[in-house]
């Protein structure tokens, strides 16, 4: 693809994201991508062939953004115990954040679509694994002392998902989420 075609196949992804955000999954059409990115909807078919494929793709990308930043910081000897907590606040913010939240979207994708299962699937023993590992550094590093990294990890994540589903139906407000974050904090626990 020519760079001119990676930068329209980004700016559809961009778009395609944020109306899956302000919409779900089920109600955004391949015409309406098309529309709101301003080209026909051969010229999106160049690029996708399904909406499906696209979210998936969204999906992808952010998982393979977050493990980068996860490898570069550890690279960076940055203190587990930081990348940590930046990874529980980022985290919380983009499942609090209406505008950027794609979680709902997702589990509509994976109600609907067996990728869309796998996917989801695929992308939360991601997280858990991911913040299975920083809790496991942290103890390490003696900033936390978790043996059952595990199970924290995955209660956090349930947690963060549960967080965003509520905030879809009835909005958090800043207190909330900051107790709530304050909540996952105490459970990881200091040494």
């Amino acid at each position: 693809m020519s760079i001119r075609g990676d930068k329209t196949h980004e700016h559809i992804l961009a778009v395609a994201r944020r109306l899956f955000a302000e919409s779900g999954f089920s109600e955004i059409s391949i015409k309406d991508v098309a529309e709101a990115c301003g080209i026909s909807r051969g010229g999106l078919y160049r690029h996708f062939s399904s909406t499906g494929e696209m979210f998936a793709e969204i999906i992808e990308n952010e998982q393979q953004r977050a493990l980068k930043s996860l490898a570069d910081a550890r690279a960076d000897k940055i203190p587990a115990e930081k990348i940590l907590k930046t990874f529980i606040k980022r985290r919380i913010k983009g499942a609090t954040d209406k505008a950027q939240c794609i979680d709902n979207a997702i589990s509509e994708y994976a109600a609907n679509d067996p990728r869309g299962k796998e996917l989801l699937i695929k992308r939360a023993e991601a997280s858990v694994e991911i913040l299975t590992d920083m809790i496991n550094a942290c103890n390490d590093e003696n900033a936390l002392s978790r043996p059952d990294a595990a199970n924290i990890a995955r209660h956090v994540i349930w947690t963060i998902e549960g967080m965003a589903k509520h905030n879809a139906l009835i909005p958090l407000t800043e207190e909330e989420v900051s107790v709530q974050t304050e909540i996952i904090f105490s459970i990881l626990g200091k040494n």
